[in-house]
């Protein structure tokens, strides 16, 4: 896999980048530029994929083909681009694919997804308990 997992998932970006073709109505370059500026990124909404049940378990075929698919796709809208970032994208959907086809790679991600979902629920319940002392 290109880069760390940790570097992947904490890009820390603008939220315009100077990227105005996924501002104009370009779907694909819209949905990696969302995924790529959000301090969590998804990689299973990158793709449009449902996160299995478990992190045990690698990508049936169907979904590990959908994602190179994908993948293609995606480069080749970032590539045809002028988005000023090419490269910083080009590495975030090849860390993306090469993620979730590797079973490790794929179980350390949802195993960090889990611990991030639930230090933002426990924020969220500390916020709400705050609320209720006031």
């Amino acid at each position: 896999m290109e880069g760390n997992l940790d570097d992947v998932m904490d890009i820390d970006s603008d939220d315009d980048n100077g990227n105005e073709d996924a501002k104009q109505g370009n779907p694909v370059l819209a949905r990696i530029q969302q995924e790529f500026d959000s301090k969590n990124s998804n990689f299973y909404t990158l793709f449009d994929l449902a996160p299995p049940k478990g992190s045990e378990e690698p990508l049936d075929t169907d979904s590990q083909s959908h994602v190179q698919k994908r993948e293609v796709e995606y480069l080749a809208a970032v590539n045809g681009s002028d988005v000023q970032n090419k490269e910083e994208w080009v590495r975030f959907i090849k860390a993306a694919t090469a993620t979730l086809s590797q079973p490790d790679a794929k179980r350390e991600y949802d195993e960090e997804r889990v611990r991030q979902n639930a230090a933002e629920m426990e924020g969220l319940n500390a916020d709400e308990m705050v609320g209720v002392r006031e």
